[in-house]
């Protein structure tokens, strides 16, 4: 059963990992800033680190090498290992109100709300999650595996993932165990 960490009210505890609770206060954990993909390091990036500063934010340059290490550097819940989640671990927060899942196949693994167009959006827990919009897109750590430009985003409209230019910007859950 997922329960907020007694710590602080700004995470969420799910399957041994503790998730960012986005905030709408204009400040660093704000649920509107928008980021674009960037990691330099080589072997995390599939040969394309992505963009720097690309999004809109605060309080950080806005790129997700440079939230992280912002999050980090302020030692949220006094842990400095947040990271951009992987494609499954995002996917675990996916949560169709009307309880039908369907396995995604090809590059596509997890699952995606079944009647993705009559689910309540957006499709993840709000009671944990209480500021995410219908809308919500969020970048994964996760790298398309046909396209060295893309990286993979979750839906929260309809609980899907798909790939999406590493240029572009979206939102950012960050993730520590």
């Amino acid at each position: 059963t997922p329960l907020y960490s007694s710590a602080a009210s700004d995470v969420y505890k799910r399957q041994g990992l503790t998730w960012e609770v986005k905030t709408t206060d204009g400040g660093l954990h704000d649920v509107n800033s928008i980021y674009s993909w960037y990691e330099p390091n080589a072997a995390q990036n599939s040969g394309n680190a992505g963009k720097k500063n690309g999004g809109y934010c605060r309080e950080s340059r806005c790129d997700t090498y440079a939230y992280k290490n912002a999050v980090n550097a302020k030692k949220l819940c006094g842990a400095e290992n947040w990271r951009l989640p992987t494609r499954n671990e995002l996917m675990s927060l996916v949560y169709c109100s009307d309880t039908k899942y369907t396995v995604l196949g090809d590059k596509l693994t997890g699952y995606v709300c079944t009647n993705g167009t009559s689910v309540d959006a957006p499709t993840i827990n709000a009671t944990y999650f209480p500021n995410i919009p219908k809308d919500y897109q969020v970048w994964t750590s996760t790298q398309d595996t046909k396209s060295n430009s893309y990286a993979l985003t979750v839906y929260f409209s309809i609980g899907y993932v798909d790939d999406y230019g590493k240029i572009f910007s979206n939102r950012v859950f960050l993730v520590h165990r």
